[in-house]
Parts: C-alpha cells; sequence; structure tokens
C-alpha cells in the first residue's frame, strides 16, 4: 500500500520519510503556509531536492477545464514526480481526460459518489480520491461505500483521503485501497495505541539481553 503524507513541510516528510511514497497537498494548507508564489515555488524545488523519489500532489486551481489544462503543463514543468490533482467536476473530469493524453499521472480529489469515481476510472485517472471522513459527516455509510467503489475501480488506484483517525485508516487498509493519504497527527496515532504501547513496555521490563 502506498502511503502518503498530508503535508507540505520539509521537516515533516523528512520524519516520516521511510514509510513515504509521496505527499498530498491542497490550496488550504499552501494558502496557510504561502503569501506569494515564488515562496511556494521554492518551497517545492526545494521538496524535490531533498525527495527526489517521492511523488508530489499539486492540486490545480483553474475552474476550466482548458485552464486546468494549461496549469496541469505548468506543474509537469517541476519534474517527473509531480502528479497533477484535479477536482472530481464536470470541468475537471475533462481535464483529466485531456491531462492523460499528455502522458502525466493525475489524482481526482473531491470524490464523493460511485459515479465520480467511475467516470474518473474512464477518464484515466491514475488515482481516484474518496474522502472519506467528509462523507461520513454527511451520513454517509462509509464502510459499505469503499468497498463497493473496491468493486468498481480496477484500473485507477484508490487513494483514501480524508482519513481523521486510525479507525478510518483501517477501514482504507480493510478495504484493500492501494493508497491512504494522512496527517501528522493520524499518522502518529498509529503507533500510540494503547496495546502497542503496553506490549511494548512490557517487552521492555522482561527483557534481560543486550545484544550488543
Amino acid at each position: 500500500m502506498e502511503i502518503f503524507l498530508d503535508s507540505f513541510s520539509i521537516e515533516s516528510v523528512e520524519k516520516y520519510s521511510t514509510y513515504l511514497t509521496g505527499i498530498t497537498t491542497n490550496p488550504t494548507i499552501i494558502a496557510k503556509n504561502f503569501t506569494n508564489m515564488v515562496d511556494f515555488k521554492n518551497q517545492v524545488q526545494r521538496l524535490i531536492d531533498a525527495f527526489p523519489n517521492l511523488l508530489i500532489n499539486l492540486q490545480v486551481g483553474k475552474n476550466t477545464w482548458q485552464e486546468m489544462v494549461q496549469e496541469a503543463r505548468v506543474i509537469a514543468e517541476y519534474g517527473a514526480n509531480m502528479i497533477i490533482k484535479v477536482p472530481s467536476t464536470f470541468e475537471g473530469l475533462s481535464a483529466i481526460k485531456e491531462i492523460t493524453k499528455m502522458g502525466l499521472r493525475t489524482n481526482a480529489t473531491l470524490c464523493f459518489s460511485l459515479v465520480q469515481a467511475q467516470i474518473a476510472q474512464d477518464m484515466g485517472a491514475t488515482y481516484i480520491s474518496p474522502f472519506l471522513g467528509r462523507m461520513e459527516d454527511a451520513g454517509t455509510d462509509i464502510e459499505e461505500f469503499i468497498h463497493n467503489m473496491r468493486n468498481v475501480i480496477t484500473s485507477s488506484k484508490i487513494l483514501a483521503a480524508s482519513l481523521r483517525n486510525v479507525e478510518h485508516v483501517e477501514l482504507a487498509v480493510g478495504a484493500c485501497c492501494d493508497a491512504i493519504t494522512i496527517s501528522e497527527n493520524v499518522f502518529d496515532a498509529i503507533f500510540e495505541q494503547n496495546l502497542l504501547i503496553d506490549g511494548k513496555n512490557m517487552f521492555d521490563s522482561a527483557n534481560k539481553v543486550e545484544h550488543i
């Protein structure tokens, strides 16, 4: 399973880099950290230089499919490890079809229905990102949804997003999602479960052997 960190911080990526396939970003994350495009572009380049093997999801910000395709060309100039993140809107899914023709990888984000997912796959999306946390907030049975999505999506990769807790991660893993993207808090929580901590403490107290 591929693991993405939902962060744009070099320090955070460094902390978890052993486990990562790449990172995901969104306009909200970028807006919180940058006030101008120069600083943003410099940060992208620093990430590429520091982690040349990691995939970096950058989201288009335009509204029409033509504008999204043009923006995808600009993002692709950063390097071969870019994934073009495109919203699963009417215009966005049209853009994914054209961006795929250009030989670029795409992530159909903001997926909230099986119909969106199916169309995104038909358009050639590399990844499709269902937002499970937001769907749960809206009353969707996300366990049923993600298992149904797994049955429908066969050529694109399911990248489970909006995973707000360990239970969401467990659900995505149990449904055999191809990838997940999680925050630093959720990443840490995976290793802070009581059974794990208690077991480690028990082994530490019982271990009298030094192997060095």
